[in-house]
């Protein structure tokens, strides 16, 4: 997300966001919900502030804990391969996932500002 009145600065940031009991939902760590573990990868961090050598994208699981019922996220990281468990959204968060689901989204939103026109969506290269 690349938003300089929720980010510090105009570059591209990771992000999470849950929507869930009641239609309640939030950013990142901003209010209770998201359970951040990892000390290594925040759920929140400049796209642009990665390691040397580490790609500019991620790979990602969302799953539902069998035991827990709570939904974690998990970064795929192939050299060298292992995994990451970034944290997790509780179980008590949402009411419709109880037995799991079927499909967990990722995506984005393009928004302009208040006096423009919403830019096209993509990876901010000019072609």
């Amino acid at each position: 997300m690349t938003n300089p009145s929720f980010f510090p600065d105009e570059r591209m940031w990771s992000y999470g966001f849950w929507k869930g009991k009641d239609g309640k939902g939030c950013y990142n760590t901003a209010c209770l919900g998201f359970v951040q573990v990892s000390k290594e990868i925040p759920i929140v961090q400049p796209i642009d502030d990665l390691k040397p050598g580490e790609p500019a994208w991620w790979h990602c699981s969302i799953h539902q804990d069998k035991n827990t019922g709570n939904w974690w996220i998990t970064r795929l990281i192939s050299n060298p391969p292992h995994n990451v468990d970034i944290g997790y959204w509780p179980k008590e968060l949402f009411n419709l996932f109880d037995n799991g689901a079927d499909l967990a989204g990722v995506g984005g939103v393009v928004q302009a500002s208040p006096f423009g026109s919403s830019p096209p969506m993509g990876d901010g290269v000019v072609r």
